[in-house]
């Protein structure tokens, strides 16, 4: 028996993206998704490593039918992105289908996370028409072939998605007066 303080427990369901699907560990076997339903609650950013090299993740929390579930994808993959832009174009805290996708386009992986609200698909916030705020790919030559850095891009959702679920999705209320303090 356990002692101490408890809550009923709630167990986190762990989801992973795999060539557009979303898989997770059921009884000891990998089980593969469409999609998820659910309010995202909150998104944060954590260091990882995978056979010796270091990353970063996006860890985004769903909450679905009094579950708990952490799907987590790399922050400079088009999931994370393709999830941040769609979002921002809805209500990003209310009720959404999550639906991951992967296509090869001349020989490489393209991914991205479509999002679907009240019934209608979300379209980008930002296009490469109308960019708005978020900055540009900066071109970089290396070896003599153009390449191009999104790491201002990724930072920029990743402020956005900190500001969009801080404290659960409600806006963080800051106390000017030390003695307005509730503790």
């Amino acid at each position: 028996m356990k002692q101490g303080l408890s809550n009923e427990e709630q167990s986190l369901i762990y989801l992973n993206l795999k060539e557009g699907k979303i898989v997770t560990k059921e009884k000891d076997s990998m089980v593969t998704y469409a999609s998820i339903t659910g309010k995202i609650t909150e998104m944060e950013f954590v260091e990882d490593e995978y056979n010796g090299k270091k990353y970063e993740k996006a860890k985004v929390y769903i909450t679905a039918d009094n579950k708990q579930y952490c799907l987590q994808m790399r922050t400079e993959s088009g999931y994370f992105r393709g999830l941040c832009n769609s979002l921002k174009s809805g209500k990003p805290t209310e009720l959404v289908l999550l639906s991951p996708n992967s296509k090869v386009v001349n020989g490489k992986p393209v991914t991205t996370i479509f999002v679907k609200q009240e019934d209608k698909w979300l379209k980008h916030f930002h296009t490469l028409e109308n960019i708005g705020d978020m900055p540009e790919l900066v071109k970089v030559e290396f070896k003599g072939n153009v390449h191009y850095d999104n790491t201002d891009q990724i930072n920029y959702w990743k402020n956005w998605a900190t500001k969009t679920f801080a404290y659960g999705g409600k806006p963080a209320t800051f106390i000017e007066n030390e003695e307005d303090a509730p503790f």
